[in-house]
């Protein structure tokens, strides 16, 4: 059997000392991997070119556990030692010499699972999981899903659907290459879904070219998702901000409306509505949350003020303001004043003339 180990990061190493370079922890590693070897008589051990320790175990029965056994040992000695976490990639048992390089390509290719798997363990051939592409049908979904949590502006919604995509990729447990296949993927068909050219904001369209070179930069799938967790809330912060200067606008062009026509008498909810290409329950919704009244209320405000001015400023009858002011029945106007301020408009008037 063999073994593959390396530090996934020698940066708690270097930093015990200025004269610390990354070929000393590597050899470091190599020294207390071939300790333990040679302790438990277990094979050999050497640096190969890329100066990663390689493993050779030989023996009979047990030879698997023995294996186990004392390489989680080596990955345990190499963080007491130097502090460094390290992952190591075991190959499968074979039982003849001139197989051994099929039980190296096991170790190495079981080290690419790392990205999705995660660093700082023993990986085993052996014990990985099937491969199942649970992605490549679903991307669809998932990228529906992230945009619908990324228009909604809520950054835990964003989150778990994220955390849903990435898991999908831990399930499927894919290699390194596979998964940032899946993951370029997805942040393209993302990025068109949403049309971020259209957003026409610098700084997110600078992070949108960088994103994906920004992938391969990272040695853990968990790692590339706090990278699209961070862009995409980023992105749901951008439209939350859109959203409200849009719901704002609105509602200040519900007000004009209301200043333009609130003379007319057929001035409705339903009518400010088609004016704005809105519904009813969204309009109310958004103009309730930006004015703190609802539509009725601000026109009936609005009619009131009108109709106080013309009774302090002018002589017309009761029934000539009503209709002034959107009242075609006198008799509703004088209820709605008086709700309004306690007054008839006959007494209202007859208080501010004098």
């Amino acid at each position: 059997m063999t073994a593959l180990v390396t530090g996934d990061d020698l940066t708690p190493f270097l930093r015990q000392s200025d004269e610390y370079k990354s070929d000393l922890a590597c050899f470091a590693i190599y020294n207390i991997s071939a300790e333990i070897m040679d302790f438990y008589q277990a094979g050999v051990s050497f640096q190969d070119v890329d100066e990663r320790t390689v493993l050779i175990f030989s023996g009979n029965e047990g030879i698997e556990e023995l294996a186990l056994k004392v390489t989680e040992e080596i990955h345990d000695s190499i963080f007491h030692f130097l502090k460094v976490q390290s992952t190591i990639g075991l190959g499968g048992r074979v039982g003849r010499l001139q197989e051994l390089p099929r039980s190296f390509q096991e170790a190495k290719r079981t080290l690419e699972y790392k990205f999705v798997l995660g660093g700082n363990q023993v990986i085993y051939a052996r014990e990985l999981p099937e491969n199942q592409d649970l992605v490549s049908g679903e991307l669809p979904k998932y990228v529906s899903r992230i945009c619908l949590a990324i228009r909604s502006g809520k950054e835990e919604d964003v989150r778990e659907e994220i955390g849903a995509f990435t898991s999908a990729l831990r399930q499927s447990c894919l290699n390194r290459n596979r998964s940032i296949f899946h993951v370029q993927n997805l942040i393209l068909s993302v990025m068109n879904e949403l049309d971020l050219a259209a957003l026409n904001d610098e700084k997110i369209l600078k992070e949108e070219r960088e994103l994906l070179n920004t992938v391969y930069a990272r040695n853990h799938l968990s790692e590339v998702e706090e990278v699209l967790v961070a862009f995409s809330t980023r992105l749901a912060e951008h439209f939350r901000d859109e959203k409200d200067s849009y719901c704002k606008r609105q509602a200040l062009r519900a007000l004009d409306y209301i200043e333009e026509h609130y003379k007319d008498s057929d001035v409705t909810l339903n009518s400010v509505c088609s004016y704005l290409a809105m519904s009813t329950s969204y309009f109310s919704s958004i103009f309730k949350n930006y004015t703190g009244e609802t539509f009725i209320e601000a026109l009936t405000r609005k009619r009131v003020e009108k109709a106080k001015f013309l009774l302090e400023n002018t002589s017309r009858k009761n029934y000539e303001i009503a209709c002034d002011v959107g009242y075609s029945d006198p008799h509703y106007f004088s209820n709605i004043f008086k709700k309004a301020t306690g007054m008839t408009p006959t007494e209202y008037a007859r208080k501010v003339r004098k």
